[in-house]
């Protein structure tokens, strides 16, 4: 059970570093456009 806790605390980790990150991509005005273009990309490979 140890393992479980680490890993559901590294799965928190890179959930706030990704939500980092994108909050900071949008604040930049200049990458709006390529912010766009990567979620597009993300969904159409979702299906």
């Amino acid at each position: 059970m140890k393992y479980k806790r680490i890993l559901i605390v590294a799965i928190m980790l890179v959930l706030v570093l990704v939500s980092v990150m994108t909050y900071m991509y949008l604040n930049k005005e200049t990458d709006i456009s390529y912010q766009g273009t990567f979620v597009n990309r993300t969904f159409n490979q979702k299906g």
